[in-house]
C-alpha cells in the first residue's frame, strides 16, 4: 500500500495504490479419491485524485474528487490424483468516481491527527472508505504515523459478486520534499 500527495498553493494532487495477493491450497480425500484444491487471487486498487485545500493556523481540510480503479484476478484449480485436473480463472475490472474530505489538526508542534473519507459509485453499486491516523512529527521532513483504515465495495454484474470490506491497522512513514 502506498499513498502520494503533492500540494501547490491550494491545489492538491494525490494517488493511492493497494496490491493484495492471496493464495492457498488444501489436500482432500473423499470416497477413495484424493487430490488438491488451489486458489490464487490478486487485487489491485488505484485511486488518483485532485482537490482544493483550505487552511487555518492549526487545521486544514482537503475537498477531493477522483476515481477508484479495481482489478481482480482469480484462479481456482482442482487436481484429483486419479483424474484430469480442472481449473477456472477470470479477471474483472471497473472504475468508480469518488468524492471525499480529508481533515488534519495539529494538537501540538509534534502531533497531528487526521481523518478522511470518501464514497463513490459507477462500476460498482457503491464503494467507500474511512481512515483516521495520528502522526508524530520527527522533523519538518519526516514523521511516523499509525491509524486504522476501512475500505468497502459492493460490485455485482453478469453473475459476479464482490461485496467485501477490507480493514486494519496502518503504520507508515511520511516524507516531505
Amino acid at each position: 500500500m502506498a499513498a502520494v500527495v503533492a500540494r501547490h498553493g491550494s491545489i492538491v494532487l494525490g494517488a493511492d495504490a493497494i496490491y493484495v495477493s492471496l493464495s492457498g491450497s488444501k489436500a482432500f480425500a473423499s470416497h477413495g479419491a484424493s487430490g488438491d484444491v488451489t486458489l490464487d487471487q490478486r487485487e489491485t486498487i488505484l485511486q488518483p485524485m485532485i482537490g482544493y485545500n483550505i487552511e487555518g493556523e492549526i487545521w486544514s481540510v482537503d475537498a477531493l474528487a477522483g476515481a477508484r480503479y479495481w482489478n481482480l484476478s482469480s484462479a481456482l484449480g482442482v487436481d484429483p490424483a486419479r483424474r484430469d485436473s480442472r481449473s477456472r480463472s477470470g479477471t474483472k475490472d471497473w472504475l468508480d468516481a469518488t468524492a471525499g474530505l480529508r481533515a488534519r489538526v495539529a494538537l501540538a508542534d509534534f502531533l497531528v491527527v487526521s481523518v478522511e473519507g470518501d464514497g463513490g459509485a459507477g462500476g460498482s453499486r457503491n464503494s467507500w472508505q474511512a481512515a483516521g491516523a495520528v502522526s508524530l512529527e520527527l522533523s519538518q521532513r519526516y514523521s511516523v504515523m499509525g491509524g486504522y483504515r476501512y475500505l468497502a465495495v459492493d460490485y455485482e454484474r453478469e453473475g459476479f459478486l464482490f461485496d467485501t470490506q477490507m480493514n486494519g491497522w496502518v503504520l507508515g512513514v511520511n516524507l516531505r520534499y
